[in-house]
């Protein structure tokens, strides 16, 4: 394998931790954010996020051809699905308390499913976290 192709397998893979760690991470913050009316609510920007979200959970897997690297990366899967979980509840709790976001995103359709898709992007970020952990790199003879 060549030098380039391992330094893009690491840093795509490398980002998509990042990124995914940063969603969940703002997902749990969304409910106590307090908003201005000056400034675009951080529900909106998580909504303008899911897009990124996805490509970055489809290049989770890009370690998997490096030799001892994936096995190391797979362990971020472990705080990644702790976050995700703590993130699941907070959505929950706003879920039942049928409540929008603390900041409306200007639109009452998307008020309205704004819990529902970001729980079904957590779900699908706990299965591809589950996924990668299970999966470690193959040895070689």
């Amino acid at each position: 394998m060549r030098f380039a192709e391992v330094f893009l397998r690491l840093g795509l893979s490398l980002v998509a931790w990042m990124v995914l760690f940063a969603y969940a991470l703002w997902l749990m913050v969304v409910p106590q954010a307090a908003c201005r009316a000056d400034e675009v609510p951080l529900s909106l920007v998580l909504l303008y996020a899911l897009p990124l979200v996805g490509i970055m959970l489809a290049l989770l897997p890009a370690s998997r051809k490096l030799p001892g690297v994936h096995d190391t990366l797979r362990w971020l899967a472990v705080p990644l699905g702790l976050l995700t979980l703590l993130a699941v509840i907070a959505l929950v709790r706003s879920l039942e308390a049928l409540t929008v976001p603390p900041c409306s995103t200007g639109s009452p359709l998307l008020d309205r499913f704004w819990v529902p898709v970001h729980l079904v992007t957590c779900a699908v970020l706990l299965v591809q976290a589950v996924r990668i952990f299970r999966t470690p790199q193959p040895v070689h003879p």
